[in-house]
C-alpha cells in the first residue's frame, strides 16, 4: 500500500508522510519495484476515485467513462486500474498530450476554422484504446479503498501530532500538533 495523494480537502488540504505499507523485505519476489509501481498506481487511482465521488455528489451525475490521457496513458496496466477502481470505462487517445490538444483546439476556433468546440473535438480527438472495468475486481479495490482511507487517515494524524513532515501542505494552513 503507497501513503502518497490525498484527497482534496479545501479546509486542510496536507499530504501525509510518504510511505510504502505492508511491504515485506525479507520476499523481494512479492515486494520488488513491480508491486512498488503498482502500489503507487493503485494509490493515484483512490484519490481519483475519491474526487470522482465529489464530483458525482456535487454535481448528482454519475461518470460513465473518463479520458485518461498524458505519459501515464502509454501504459497499460495503470489505465485497467483505474478502470476497475472507477468502475467505468477508461478512454486512451490517440494525442495523449492533451493540454497542448486543448491550446490546439482553442486556436483553430478562434482562428474561425472550427466553429465551436464539440465539432472541433469531434473531429480532432480520437480514441486509441478503451479499457472496461471488471465490476468483481472493482468489489475487491472498495474494500482496499476502505481500509486505504482508514490508514491513510492514520498517517496524516501522525503528521498532525507532529510525528511526521508531511508529504506537502497547501500555503496557509497550519498543523495542529494534538
Amino acid at each position: 500500500m503507497a501513503i502518497l495523494s490525498n484527497l482534496m480537502d479545501a479546509k486542510q488540504w496536507i499530504h501525509a508522510s510518504p510511505s510504502f505499507l505492508q511491504f515485506d523485505i525479507t520476499n523481494p519476489s512479492t515486494s520488488g519495484k513491480k508491486e512498488c509501481i503498482r502500489a503507487i498506481e493503485e494509490s493515484a487511482a483512490y484519490v481519483s476515485y475519491g474526487h470522482m465521488k465529489i464530483i458525482e455528489n456535487l454535481t448528482r451525475q454519475k461518470f460513465e467513462d473518463i479520458m485518461f490521457t498524458g505519459g501515464a496513458s502509454k501504459g497499460f496496466l495503470w489505465p485497467q486500474i483505474l478502470a476497475d477502481v472507477l468502475n467505468v470505462r477508461v478512454q486512451i487517445p490517440v494525442v495523449k498530450e492533451s493540454t497542448a490538444l486543448g491550446a490546439a483546439i482553442f486556436a483553430l476556433i478562434g482562428l474561425g476554422i472550427y466553429k465551436n468546440l464539440a465539432s472541433a473535438t469531434k473531429e480532432l480527438v480520437k480514441i486509441e484504446r478503451i479499457y472496461e472495468p471488471n465490476l468483481d475486481v472493482h468489489q475487491k479495490y472498495m474494500i482496499i479503498y476502505d481500509k486505504w482511507l482508514e490508514v491513510y487517515d492514520a498517517c496524516l494524524k501522525m503528521v498532525k501530532r507532529g510525528l511526521l513532515r508531511p508529504l506537502w501542505k497547501a500555503a496557509g494552513v497550519s498543523i495542529r500538533h494534538l
